[in-house]
């Protein structure tokens, strides 16, 4: 079990050591070796700091005073186009390739395939989305901004976005979608 007291960056990556060895056990017990993948995303806020990780194309995004600061890059081959300068980043959302991932938890690892940020303070107007590829692909950045913009607590703002998201989505093979948002640094 997770304790309280590791630091930051030892206890994001025990969360997805933990996750992936739990994963690899149960694809072993179930003979389910190509069928147990997924992504994973983390946000940790303690002490004053705030820190996050992620595998895969479930993404987090970072906002001070309403405006989006970072995002976490996804492990997918069109992410690693835009990388390689052979598409630009709009472009991910519509591409044919983007659910071909380079990097899942569920996998076999030679040696870690998770990213971990730096920890930074915490600090008053911080707020974070944490989403899979069905909420992200049906809703722009600039969306994302507006309804935070327009938006007193967390709760009302992810209402607005999951509103944009269903209209989108209709009508589409619209993947499953989830999104967590938390307001830091008040």
């Amino acid at each position: 079990m997770f304790r309280y007291y590791y630091n930051q960056k030892d206890c994001l990556e025990r969360c997805f050591m933990e996750s992936q060895k739990r994963l690899m056990k149960k694809q072993a017990d179930e003979n389910a070796r190509q069928d147990l993948k997924t992504t994973l995303v983390l946000l940790r806020i303690v002490n004053g700091y705030v820190q996050w990780g992620h595998v895969g194309d479930s993404r987090l995004y970072y906002f001070k005073n309403g405006k989006i600061v970072k995002r976490t890059l996804d492990h997918s081959v069109p992410q690693m186009l835009v990388a390689a300068g052979e598409i630009d980043e709009k472009e991910i959302r519509h591409h044919p390739d983007r659910n071909r991932l380079v990097r899942v938890m569920g996998m076999e690892w030679d040696e870690p395939k998770y990213q971990v940020s730096e920890p930074m303070p915490e600090e008053p107007g911080q707020a974070f989305l944490l989403c899979s590829d069905g909420f992200w692909e049906n809703i722009e950045e600039e969306q994302m901004e507006a309804c935070l913009q327009k938006s007193a607590n967390p709760h009302e703002w992810l209402e607005r976005m999951e509103k944009i998201v269903v209209k989108n989505g209709r009508g589409t093979n619209m993947d499953n979608y989830s999104a967590i948002v938390v307001f830091a640094g008040v």
